[in-house]
């Protein structure tokens, strides 16, 4: 067995143990919620666990069941806590439900919530939503432009302006910064990507990838 066929096997070996836990702790949260049905606090855990799942898995009926129990959880609290609105307009916006999660990220602003959460969702519902003047608006309250979450955001608000290289430019610092231990990801196929003339250029079609070579030091 050679270093590249460990290496996956030792990912495999971590994701499978990652999908036990999870799936233990669905299975605790579930009995605690069965013991005392009107629990919020068993539901938002309980959610949390199927989300966790989802995560993992990609297993859309965990986002199904999560989504589910996080707005059984806030009809219980009357909609008061702006955190659980916040997950919700999260969620919304993670199924292409951009309207959805505008009204909830707007509901969440009256309780009053974060301001950093709410113009992070903000921005991400109205550049789906078509309204980047008013998206770009929201991310210039930012307090923090050279944070991660800034910086995929201007990328992407960047693309939008059909400023591919500028866009590509402002991705590359979150990327290369970007820490993930434990297991391998796509990170660095991405940023040998987008040093690559011919894609900086946009000189590529659908059999770009054919004729790309990428190699992990």
């Amino acid at each position: 067995m050679n270093d590249a066929d460990v290496s996956a096997l030792m990912d495999t070996l971590k994701i499978e143990k990652a999908i036990s836990q999870s799936a233990s702790e669905i299975n605790f949260w579930q009995a605690k919620l069965d013991a005392d049905t009107g629990s919020f606090v068993n539901m938002l855990q309980l959610g949390f666990g199927h989300l966790g799942f989802f995560k993992i898995s990609g297993e859309v009926h965990h986002l199904d069941k999560g989504q589910w129990l996080f707005t059984r959880a806030s009809e219980k609290l009357r909609h008061t806590d702006p955190e659980i609105l916040q997950v919700l307009s999260q969620l919304a916006i993670t199924r292409h439900r951009f309207r959805e999660g505008a009204d909830y990220n707007k509901q969440a602003q009256r309780v009053p919530a974060s301001p950093y959460v709410s113009a992070l969702l903000d921005f991400d519902a109205l550049i789906e939503l078509g309204s980047y003047w008013e998206a770009e608006k929201k991310l210039s309250t930012l307090p923090d432009g050279g944070s991660f979450d800034y910086l995929i955001r201007r990328s992407r608000l960047e693309d939008i302006k059909g400023k591919s290289d500028e866009a590509i430019s402002t991705m590359e610092r979150p990327l290369s910064e970007f820490v993930i231990e434990g297991v391998k990801t796509t990170i660095p196929f991405h940023l040998k990507l987008m040093k690559d003339p011919n894609f900086r250029a946009g000189n590529f079609t659908t059999k770009f990838m054919e004729t790309f070579v990428f190699t992990e030091s």
